[in-house]
């Protein structure tokens, strides 16, 4: 009886002992399987905060990459534009100095023309010398192809057709459009080129023929001539030409004034205010301005008077003898090729007055400054009448003195403008 109370109590005792053994089991397994949950919430907030910082990471690299490349797209912009600033700077100031053609030949050839220009300003008087203004200093206005075609007011080309000129009372006075030789001239004719044209499809030859009896016709003349335009003073215009002669191309008489190729404000007085003269080699800008005794006069002449190609001009109390001017320097017209002539004048009948020149060869970008000169008339008025006529006509022509051979000028192009870019758009 004690022993079997015993032995329950012992089996009783392992019982509990297995009972708290397996509660203590539980509880540990428990606590572990709870430990592991917690490693592994704990890792997978370890791996998501290193993802979320990776990417934090990478973005602001990428944000620093970013910026930095931004700031050298700016610093490379910024080095460029000071390269381009300074290539541009470069070839403004050598616009005015280089030639459409290079080479010593051309710079002494310049050279030596300013040394006949400025050197004797005594020889045409102080005042006379004070008028000329150097070329280089004669700048090309900017053109702007958007406003370049809205000034033109006088667009002169030779599309096998005059209409430019005969439209509105213009006319062509050449033997074969119906003007006959007359003393003191003999006319020559006009034709059409649709080979060698400066613009357009067709360019104006003007040929003047041998003249056989020099004492009847001691000069010759085709020219066309424009409708009566009005003469208003304190105005400016630009105007244009083209001009081309073949290579070894001369002229066979001796007259100082070579092959007149315009006349700018005709008035039938004494010549023209200015008139472009071609030789071989120059093109010259001569001047009869101010009041004049007219052509029919015992001395016809004008008060104020330049011509490079007649030096022997002498300055009295009627007459100012001026320097001589260049559209086109000598040395500087090319033979063989279409030579382009731009003016600028301002339009005045005091000392206001005022010419501007530049010059290039067709299809050149660069255009080089001629002659420029102030403080003059550009106008002309016959003394016996007053200043000044309400009219005039500006005349493209070949016009010269009695021939021993056959000559031709090629002319196009022929245009008046209220803008240097309104002339330069339409030189090709």
């Amino acid at each position: 009886m004690k022993f079997a109370a015993i032995c329950a109590a012992l089996i009783a005792s392992i019982a509990i002992t297995a009972s708290t053994a397996g509660a203590a089991r539980h509880d540990t397994t428990a606590a572990s399987t709870r430990h592991r949950a917690s490693g592994r919430t704990a890792a997978k907030h370890r791996a998501t905060t290193a993802r979320r910082n990776h990417r934090s990471g990478a973005a602001r690299r990428r944000h620093r990459s970013d910026a930095a490349r931004t700031r050298r797209h700016h610093r490379r912009a910024v080095r460029l534009g000071r390269t381009h600033r300074r290539a541009a700077h470069r070839t403004a100031g050598r616009g005015h100095h280089r030639r459409f053609t290079t080479g010593a030949a051309h710079a002494r050839r310049r050279s030596h023309h300013r040394a006949r220009v400025h050197t004797h300003p005594t020889r045409h008087g102080a005042r006379a010398g004070a008028l000329l203004a150097a070329a280089d200093h004669s700048s090309p206005p900017t053109s702007s192809s958007s406003t370049a075609l809205t000034g033109l007011t006088f667009a002169g080309s030779f599309n096998n057709t005059l209409a430019s000129w005969t439209a509105g009372g213009g006319a062509a006075q050449c033997a074969n459009y119906g003007t006959p030789s007359k003393y003191p001239r003999l006319r020559g004719t006009l034709s059409f080129d649709n080979t060698n044209v400066g613009s357009g499809i067709a360019s104006g030859v003007f040929t003047l023929p041998a003249d056989t009896s020099p004492s009847t016709y001691p000069l010759e003349a085709c020219d066309v001539v424009t409708r009566s335009l009005p003469n208003t003073l304190g105005t400016d215009s630009y105007e244009g030409i083209m001009v081309y002669v073949p290579l070894g191309w001369t002229i066979a008489n001796h007259f100082f004034t070579g092959v007149n190729i315009e006349q700018y404000r005709f008035q039938n007085i004494y010549g023209s205010p200015i008139t472009l003269e071609l030789h071989p080699n120059h093109v010259t800008i001569a001047l009869e301005t101010g009041g004049c005794f007219n052509h029919a006069t015992a001395t016809p002449g004008c008060q104020f008077r330049s011509n490079a190609d007649n030096p022997p001009c002498r300055s009295n109390s009627g007459r100012t003898c001026l320097p001589g001017y260049y559209a086109i320097p000598p040395g500087a017209f090319v033979q063989g090729a279409w030579n382009e002539i731009m003016l600028h004048v301002h339009w005045a009948s005091d000392s206001t007055g005022s010419v501007q020149s530049w010059y290039r060869t067709k299809g050149q970008s660069t255009w080089m400054s001629g002659n420029s000169f102030s403080g003059i008339p550009t106008v002309q008025w016959d003394n016996s009448i007053g200043c000044c006529g309400t009219s005039y006509r500006d005349l493209t022509e070949a016009y010269t003195a009695a021939l021993s051979a056959p000559v031709s000028v090629w002319l196009d192009n022929v245009v008046s403008a209220t803008s240097f870019a309104a002339v330069a758009s339409t030189m090709p």
